[in-house]
């Protein structure tokens, strides 16, 4: 079995009454179709974890994001809640045992989908996110932009839209285009993990698009690729790192749960007994090491 983690940045369970994940035309995304357990969408599952981790305050990614990665309660460690790039002290979490390390010391081919900029490597460690840092302390070489048209990379923006208007010479492509390189990558590696995080950046209005214009494109991603993928052998799944994009009444984070979501071969056993988004990185290892 191979398994597809879809690290979904800011999408939390519940919210408000204006919740654009309800008001939006979805499938995969539809959280509130039915509650925790069985899942409607070509039959998933679904469990609600707790992303705020016994911190007062409101969740944020780089501590979020490094309890993902590492199992560890990275908000506990720190004393806090912690937004945007990772600290030292999370850093040196990140350069420990976490999902990358330990699937690789342990022989499996694990690889990180998203294709970078060259430009992006010119910042320093400081100013990079947690699952840049994830990759690279693990010793896995990056993904280029110019992989993409080549089915071997997908951009955090999946339709290459901010690349084209960056002056990147790029196919623009659609959701199926992702789709098909994810389920492509899924075939040939172990473990795939590929972030997205525009529906953090439309809930705090950081970009042009709404919620809804980021969240249907993003469900027929998800989509097309359970329909392409071989979900007899293989598992995809879905978690966030805290709560966001489900309540309009705010721009700022939220306390909600988030969702954990499995589809495919041993979905009903890979969150099992998974309250919060510091067990997630024993639940994939536990699966894909035996």
């Amino acid at each position: 079995m191979s398994l597809l983690l879809l690290f979904i940045d800011g999408v939390g369970l519940g919210g408000s009454a204006g919740n654009p994940l309800r008001e939006a035309h979805t499938l995969a995304l539809d959280f509130d179709a039915d509650a925790p357990g069985s899942y409607g969408y070509r039959g998933g599952v679904l469990r609600a974890a707790d992303a705020n981790l016994g911190v007062e305050g409101l969740p944020q990614s780089a501590t979020g994001q490094t309890a993902i990665f590492t199992g560890v309660n990275a908000p506990l460690a720190l004393g806090r809640h912690k937004s945007g790039w990772p600290t030292g002290e999370l850093r040196a979490l990140l350069r420990g045992s976490t999902i990358f390390s330990r699937l690789i010391g342990a022989g499996a081919d694990a690889t990180f989908a998203n294709a970078f900029t060259p430009v992006y490597f010119l910042r320093p460690v400081s100013r990079m996110s947690a699952s840049t840092l994830h990759m690279l302390y693990a010793g896995i070489a990056p993904r280029w932009i110019w992989q993409i048209p080549h089915g071997e990379a997908v951009f955090q923006d999946f339709t290459n839209g901010m690349l084209i208007d960056a002056g990147f010479d790029l196919p623009r492509h659609g959701p199926e285009d992702a789709a098909a390189t994810l389920a492509g990558m899924l075939e040939r590696h172990d473990f795939v993990l590929y972030e997205y995080f525009l529906t953090d950046a439309a809930a705090h209005e950081r970009i042009p698009q709404s919620a809804r214009e980021i969240i249907e494109p993003l469900d027929r991603m998800i989509v097309e690729l359970l329909d392409r993928a071989d979900l007899e052998r293989h598992c995809v799944a879905l978690v966030s790192d805290h709560g966001n994009i489900e309540d309009s009444s705010t721009r700022s984070h939220t306390r909600n749960p988030v969702p954990l979501i499995a589809w495919g071969r041993g979905a009903p056993e890979l969150f099992a007994g998974v309250n919060s988004i510091a067990g997630i990185a024993d639940a994939f290892c536990k699966r894909l090491v035996a």
